[in-house]
Parts: structure tokens; C-alpha cells; sequence
């Protein structure tokens, strides 16, 4: 009985590699039959007896409509056999993200994902890393630490995900013009998202889900005594355009400035205007180191309190 167990469970392994080498050829004649560019040098299945892991050597993706491309030397997948929903991705080497705003370099040290889907789409995502580093070919850069996210549909409606992320610091190429330089950061983010449809496991093929709502439950920063935190809700149009308030709460928010003028983030003439706007603000509440002000996204401009301070950001999903 356990030789023929042993032959049968063999058996069944080798069918279950099978399986996923073929399915995996199909996606990637699929993806290049849609326009993608879609290539790599080897894929390897392993995992005997009870997982059937992938292994892809130079793995390159690009998606027509957008330009974007992935690159990565190395690129794990691993599965246990009797659970082919349930899958762990690795990337054991720095990989690049290539968009229209330029070409990022991604490394870290234990970064891994884990993704769990069922019939309706996807059920979770969640993501983390020890070290995360990203830098730009034009030397933008940030690293994180302690990374943690998770992407989990809310029970009630297939549409509906619940996003969070908390790093336990950070640091960017601009570090040094930020208030307490080397100080302990933080960053939270609490949000639920409502999307056109479901994400499915054929979300490459169709067009993607994009938001629809956004409720932030809480974003918050803390860098050195510097807190920055924003509630709210945001609806997005069909062509990406979100409208609604946002409640800014900011606690020695001149430091913020400050750093935004010297990286070059926000001209000086409309840092100045700024600043001036929110030290009247910070008066009327009686603490001037402190502000607690609506951020108005309307007609595709932002406000912040009476301020302009420049056009919406487009939430489309490439």
C-alpha cells in the first residue's frame, strides 16, 4: 500500500508540473500573441513531492498600451501541489521597473509576496520586506524598512479591497533637507478601495479594474516631531479624476515645507504663497505650529484650505 500511495502521489506530482509548465507557456503565447513582449531564458519546476515551485532566469514584461517593463534576473514562484491557489513570490535579486517617468531599480532583502485567489478573483495579497530600496536612473532614491502590505478583498463585495501598508522608517535622496535627519520615521496607511470589477486571474487580458472610492481611514507620516496625517474620501470618474475633501492634520508642518521648497518639489513662489496661506490658518486655530485644514480635490484642481496648489493626480490604473 505505501509503494502504490508512493507511485500514485508521484504520479500526481509530476502531472501537477505538467500542468503549470504548460499553462505557463500558454500565458506567456498569450501575453506575446496580445503585443506584450514576453520572454526569458529558462523556467525550471521543482518542488518534489509536495510543491510545485517555478524558477524563470532573465524574465522580462512589457505591457504594450502603457510601455511599462519589468526586468528581473531571477524570479521564483512556489506552491504547494494539493493548493494551486495559494502561491509565494520571491525576488532573490534587484529588479527594474521601467514607466515613462524613468527606469527604477528595485532591491531589498527578504522581499516576498504571497497571493490567494478563488473562483471569484483575487482573495488577498500581502507583501513584505526587511529592506526596501528604490532608486531612479536620475538618483531619486528611497529606502524602507520593515515593510508590510496587505491587499484583502472585503467580504461583503467582490469589488472592494481593503489596502494597508506600514514601513517602520524610511529615508529618500532628500534626507537631509527633511526635519530630524536620521530621526525614527514611520508610515501607516489604512484604506479601503471600490473598484469597477473584480480582479481577476485573467486581468492581463481584460481591461483592468480601476477605482471608483476611495475611503481613507488613515495616512499618516512621522518623521522626527513632523506628523502628517489625512482622512477622507475620494470619488474617482470614469477617466480617473478624483473629487471629494480630505482632512489634513499636520503637526510642524513649516519643516514640511521647508524640505518640499529645497528638494524642488514646490517652487518658492508658490511654497511662499503656501505658507503663508496655512500660517493664517494655523492662527485662526489658535497654534501656529499646528494646522488642520480641508484638502479639496474639484475640476480636476487641488486646494489646500483657500490655496491652489495645483491639478488632481489621474488614480487610472495603467
Amino acid at each position: 500500500m505505501v509503494i502504490a500511495v508512493a507511485v500514485m502521489w508521484s504520479g500526481h506530482w509530476f502531472y501537477a508540473s505538467w500542468q503549470v509548465r504548460s499553462s505557463t507557456d500558454a500565458w506567456f503565447e498569450a501575453r506575446q500573441t496580445a503585443g506584450w513582449t514576453a520572454r526569458h531564458d529558462g523556467l525550471s519546476v521543482s518542488g518534489f513531492p509536495n510543491r510545485v515551485d517555478r524558477t524563470f532566469t532573465n524574465l522580462t514584461l512589457r505591457e504594450p498600451g502603457s510601455g511599462i517593463t519589468w526586468q528581473t534576473p531571477r524570479f521564483d514562484v512556489y506552491a504547494l501541489s494539493y493548493r494551486p491557489r495559494h502561491v509565494i513570490a520571491a525576488w532573490p535579486e534587484p529588479q527594474t521597473l521601467t514607466t515613462d517617468q524613468g527606469t527604477w531599480t528595485i532591491d531589498g532583502e527578504g522581499l516576498a509576496a504571497s497571493l490567494v485567489s478563488d473562483t471569484e478573483g483575487l482573495l488577498r495579497a500581502d507583501a513584505q520586506a526587511e529592506i526596501l530600496n528604490l532608486s531612479r536612473d536620475d538618483g531619486r532614491a528611497l529606502a524602507l524598512a520593515d515593510v508590510a502590505a496587505a491587499f484583502h478583498r472585503v467580504p461583503v463585495d467582490v469589488t472592494c479591497y481593503r489596502l494597508a501598508l506600514t514601513a517602520g522608517s524610511l529615508a529618500t535622496d532628500r534626507t537631509p533637507a527633511l526635519p530630524a535627519a536620521g530621526a525614527a520615521s514611520a508610515v501607516q496607511l489604512d484604506m479601503e478601495i471600490s473598484f469597477d470589477s473584480p480582479f481577476m486571474a485573467s486581468a492581463l487580458d481584460v481591461p483592468h479594474p480601476q477605482p471608483r472610492e476611495i475611503v481613507i481611514r488613515l495616512a499618516e507620516l512621522h518623521w522626527g516631531k513632523t506628523v502628517l496625517r489625512l482622512t477622507g474620501t475620494l470619488v474617482v470618474d470614469a477617466d480617473g479624476v478624483p473629487e471629494g475633501t480630505l482632512t489634513v492634520q499636520a503637526r510642524d508642518w513649516r519643516a514640511l515645507i521647508a524640505a518640499a521648497r529645497d528638494a524642488g518639489t514646490l517652487p518658492q513662489p508658490l511654497a511662499d504663497t503656501i505658507e503663508d496661506g496655512l500660517a493664517m490658518l494655523a492662527a485662526l486655530k489658535g497654534n501656529p505650529e499646528t494646522i488642520d485644514v480641508p484638502l479639496s480635490l474639484s475640476g480636476g484642481l487641488v486646494k489646500l484650505g483657500p490655496v491652489p496648489i495645483g491639478r488632481a493626480p489621474n488614480l487610472s490604473l495603467p
